[in-house]
This record gives C-alpha cells, sequence and structure tokens, in this order.
C-alpha cells in the first residue's frame, strides 16, 4: 500500500475556515446596518464602528446603544472527483449563531466624542459538516487502488470499497473592543484616531472513526482486516512461496538428466511419459509446478522438458523474491496501514489578541451631505494552540502561529433630501492581497506526497470590495421603514478556492424599521439574505488529473436593538 493511502485528514487545513464579510471582517455591528446594508457616512451611534469621525455630529452627553444579531449560513460543495472513486459527492454545512452582541458608547462635549465599541468584528459563526469535507475524504478515496495488488497475493484479497465516519466543527471568533476619539476641527471637517484591541479565539474539532474496507459483498473494520491480512500473509502465505520454492528448486534438479541428455531434451512431459523416460506420477508433479506458474495446459502439452526446467529456475527465483522480501514487506505496510486507519480526533482551542489602529475623516461641505473615510490598519494576530489531543500532530500544544487581518478602507456619502428621507452610498475595500493566506488545502492533500511544486500558494488577483445603497423612509415623526442591498466581489485567484474557505461573489438585500418609542429611546430592528453565485473551482489530482468542484453558499441574518441617549 502506498504511504499516503490513508492519509486520514488534514487538520491543519481547517484553521482557515472564516465566516463574514470581505473575507475576514464582519460588517454585521449593529440593526441599522442590517435593515439598510450602508452605514459607512453614518452620524448615529453605530457611527462608532462605520464611521467614528462622524461621531461629532451627535449631541452633547451621553449616547448608549446594545444590539443582538443571528446570523445563519447554509454552504456546500458538490465535488467533481469520479463518481466511482468516491463515497460522496455533495457535502453541506450549517453556520448559525442566534446570540452575536455588539454595543457601543459615545460621550460628546463640544468639539470632542469619546466612544467605546464592542461586537465580533471577525468570523462569528459556526461551521459544521457532518459528512466531512472533500478534502477529507479524498485521501480515503486511494484505499482500494492502493490495495489492489494484495489480489496478485490471493484473489480474496479483492478491495473493492471503503467507508468512514467523518465530522467537522469549527468555531472562529474574533472580538473587538474599541476605544477612540473624535476631534471637530471646524464646523466642516472632523477627524478620528483610535484603536481595536482583538481578543481572539479558534475552536476545532473533528474525526475520521470507523473506517471499513469492503472486501466481496462485506465490510469489515480497516484496522482488524489489515492486521489479519497481514499475519496471514506472514506466517501462511510465506510459507506457501517458500514450499513452492523448494519443490521448484527439487523439481528443476530431478529434470536435469533429462535436459542433458540429447535424446529427451526436446521431448514433452507427454512424450517422456509415454517413453517410459520419467516414472508414473512423475507428469503430475511437474505439472503442477507449471500451473503455479500460470501455464495453461496447451501450453504445458507443447512444452519441451529443456523449457520446463528453465520456467522452474525462474518460478524458483520468483518464489524465492516473494517469500524473502516481498511478502514480508507486504505484510509490513499493512501493518502500518493499519496503525493509520486506527480513529482520528482532533480537538484544539486556539487564542490570542492584538491591536488594531484606526483612523477616520469626516466632511460636512453642505448640512444635508457627509462624506467619510475610515482606515483599519493591517493586523497581525499571534494564535497559541490549546490542544487536547490531535492524533495527526498538527497543532501542538503551545505552539504560536500568526494571523494576518488586511487592512480595509471604507468610504461613505450620506444625503439627507428632508426629514422624511434619507440615502446612503458605501463602498468597502479590502486590501487582502498584502497578507498571506498560505497554501491550498486541497493541493496539499493530493500532491504533498508526489509532488510538491504542484501545491499552489492561495493568491488575491485583486482588493476585494463592495457596494452599498441604503435608504430610510420616515413614515411618521417616531417610526421609519429601511430597505438596501449590498454587492460584494472578491478578488480572489482561482487558486485561493478550497473548501474550507472560499469567497464568491454576492447580492445581499435588507429591510427593517426604526421606532423612537420615547425621547431618547429607540428600537431598531432588520433582517438580510445573502445570495451567493455558485462558482465552479478547478482541482487536479495524481490518480484522476482535473476536474471541477461546484461551491456555493446562502446566508440570512436578523438583528435587533436599542439605542438610548441623555443629556
Amino acid at each position: 500500500m502506498k504511504r499516503n493511502a490513508i492519509l486520514i485528514i488534514l487538520f491543519l487545513l481547517i484553521k482557515q475556515v472564516v465566516f463574514g464579510e470581505g473575507i475576514i471582517t464582519n460588517a454585521y455591528q449593529s440593526a441599522q446596518y442590517v435593515r439598510m446594508l450602508s452605514r459607512n457616512a453614518t452620524t448615529t451611534i453605530d457611527a462608532v464602528y462605520y464611521n467614528p469621525a462622524g461621531l461629532i455630529k451627535m449631541a452633547d452627553g451621553w449616547h448608549f446603544a446594545a444590539y443582538n444579531h443571528g446570523i445563519f449560513t447554509d454552504k456546500f460543495i458538490a465535488t467533481g472527483f469520479p463518481e466511482s472513486l468516491i463515497n460522496n459527492r455533495r457535502f453541506e454545512g450549517s453556520s448559525q449563531k442566534s446570540v452575536l452582541p455588539s454595543a457601543f458608547a459615545v460621550y460628546r462635549k463640544n468639539d470632542l466624542a469619546f466612544s467605546l465599541g464592542f461586537g465580533p468584528v471577525g468570523a462569528g459563526v459556526t461551521g459544521k459538516f457532518d459528512n466531512g469535507l472533500p478534502t477529507f475524504e479524498i485521501p480515503l478515496t486511494q484505499i482500494v487502488p492502493g490495495l489492489s495488488g494484495l489480489t496478485e497475493i490471493d484473489p480474496s484479497y479483492d478491495v473493492t470499497g471503503y467507508d468512514a465516519d467523518i465530522y467537522f466543527n469549527g468555531q472562529s471568533q474574533y472580538w473587538g473592543i474599541q476605544l477612540g476619539v473624535t476631534y471637530q476641527v471646524n464646523p466642516v471637517f472632523s477627524l478620528y484616531g483610535g484603536v481595536r484591541y482583538l481578543p481572539a479565539r479558534n475552536a476545532y474539532q473533528g474525526s475520521v472513526k470507523n473506517i471499513q474496507l469492503k472486501v466481496g459483498n462485506e465490510y469489515y473494520m480497516a484496522p482488524e482486516w489489515l492486521n489479519q491480512t497481514a499475519s496471514e500473509i506472514r506466517d501462511v502465505k510465506v510459507a506457501d512461496a517458500r514450499d513452492a520454492y523448494d519443490r521448484l528448486i527439487y523439481g528443476a534438479e530431478e529434470l536435469d538428466p533429462l535436459v542433458r541428455d540429447n535424446t529427451t531434451s526436446d521431448m514433452t512431459i507427454s512424450e517422456l511419459e509415454s517413453s517410459g523416460s520419467i516414472p508414473l506420477g512423475a507428469r503430475e508433479e511437474i505439472e503442477w509446478g507449471l500451473s503455479i506458474l500460470e501455464f495453461t495446459p496447451e501450453e504445458i502439452e507443447e512444452m519441451p522438458v529443456s523449457e520446463v526446467q528453465s520456467h522452474y529456475y525462474d518460478g524458483a527465483e520468483y518464489y524465492d523474491e516473494l517469500a524473502t522480501n516481498k511478502l514480508p514487506q507486504t505484510a509490513d505496510d499493512l501493518e502500518q496501514a493499519a496503525e493509520r486507519a486506527e480513529d482520528q480526533e482532533m480537538d484544539t482551542k486556539q487564542t490570542g489578541d492584538a491591536i488594531t489602529p484606526i483612523i477616520g475623516i469626516n466632511f460636512f461641505p453642505l448640512e444635508n451631505l457627509v462624506v467619510a473615510i475610515k482606515y483599519e490598519m493591517k493586523t497581525n494576530l499571534p494564535m497559541k494552540n490549546n490542544t487536547r489531543v490531535d492524533d495527526l500532530g498538527m497543532f501542538p500544544d503551545g505552539e504560536v502561529e500568526n494571523n494576518n487581518i488586511p487592512s480595509v478602507c471604507a468610504v461613505g456619502i450620506g444625503y439627507k433630501a428632508n426629514k422624511w428621507l434619507e440615502a446612503q452610498l458605501s463602498y468597502t475595500m479590502y486590501f487582502e492581497k498584502g497578507v498571506d493566506w498560505g497554501y491550498n488545502p486541497r493541493d496539499i492533500a493530493a500532491w504533498q506526497n508526489v509532488d510538491y511544486n504542484k501545491i499552489r500558494e492561495r493568491k488575491i488577483n485583486r482588493f476585494g470590495m463592495e457596494l452599498g445603497l441604503g435608504f430610510q423612509f420616515k413614515i411618521t415623526e417616531s417610526f421609519a421603514l429601511s430597505a438596501g442591498g449590498v454587492y460584494g466581489a472578491p478578488g480572489v485567484d482561482e487558486s485561493y478556492q478550497n473548501d474550507f474557505s472560499y469567497s464568491i461573489p454576492s447580492v445581499t438585500a435588507g429591510g427593517g424599521f426604526s421606532w423612537n418609542i420615547a425621547s431618547g429611546l429607540v428600537f431598531d430592528a432588520g433582517m438580510s439574505k445573502s445570495f451567493y453565485e455558485n462558482r465552479e473551482v478547478e482541482f487536479s489530482d495524481p490518480e484522476v488529473g482535473f476536474y471541477f468542484d461546484t461551491v456555493g453558499k446562502s446566508s440570512i441574518a436578523f438583528s435587533a436593538g436599542i439605542s438610548y441617549s441623555f443629556f
């Protein structure tokens, strides 16, 4: 069996499972965003996150807000890996989080506004795949071809299929605690400077259990069958090969006088028997030796004794090599494969923290017009492993690795036509080209033991972007409806895409309402749904060549919260 025939699972890759807007950044920070989907020019309480330089437009005094968000995502991967080799063709996963809180606080006095924000700024949901992922299962498809040579030892060793219980569950959560100060330079220009503290946590659990082999029409637990077969090969098949060697050598030596005699060397076995040159019963013994060398009765009938002796010596050499090297090596390989086929588990948590500097600028060229820019700098986030079990040694306990969060630039234009109608246009750019995204997991699974040059680095062709437009319509003095949409276009190269994390274009529509319950007390609620464009992604495999997977997902979000101001 090839060494990589039961490469169970590549858990080092699951750290790449991320959810949210952009590739890592989560934009769901307020109910106002969910109901409008464009808030880069807001000057209300959620400007703490979206437009902190615009907080200077709030009234002097204290302002507070708290929200909860629910995000529910379904993902699927339909693999084009040959159906004859892989058991599962479609892999479905769900990620859901019904409690994702965020909160803001602002104190404004004259030309200064101090702000505090808290929320899930990155990732924020769980990804669960009950039947694993293609990258987990494809290595298992090598089991059957990897064991195909066993039929040369015994036709009953015909492994025709496999089965396994594969499970994966990943959680990723980056919280943000943001502090900053907004300063009004003059009535039309304000600045913001702040930092976001990022305590981050990833948790991954996965397993490949109960690996079974289909032999004939029955399924057997892989470790037991492999060990039993190894023992049978070492104890029985080696003895049979040694016996065949002994009988062939003995037979060749017995034929030596007939070969040396010119009158009998060209005779066939039947001619030798007819002439009395061999004793009774010798013909059956000679034909047995030729039959184990897989000669047909017709070939045996025509074969001269000199050729018989030559085949005997060749056969003896073959069985000697079989008994001395090939069969013991096969038994050793099967025992090693049995060890790799034992249940494999991984349970680890990663924790770390970092600081992200943030700056913002806000222009108020007209009383009813806002132009805003916010820039979040690139963040290096070290994450430390806290590993309970790691059967493959992919997450050594205590080891630290760096995770990069790309910088973000958000630009917004807000316009109030009158007290009844407000519109906002938002453009957000994610500078993902400046981040190391590692290597493609599927390529690693397929090529790491074959040709490392075939493993692609995950690349970004261009910066990802989002373009949003939102409207708010006041129905009464205390009640407003809103609606909006956002288009997301990732800039990832095909080499980036894999079943752990992929980024595809999307269109999101949202709506909701704002209700001024009492003076200073406002309730906001919204809902949005994202529609993603399915994408075909090309992969290659050393056994099957090129094939395509189709990846897709859908997502729905809910949010509600209350804000309160007092002066």
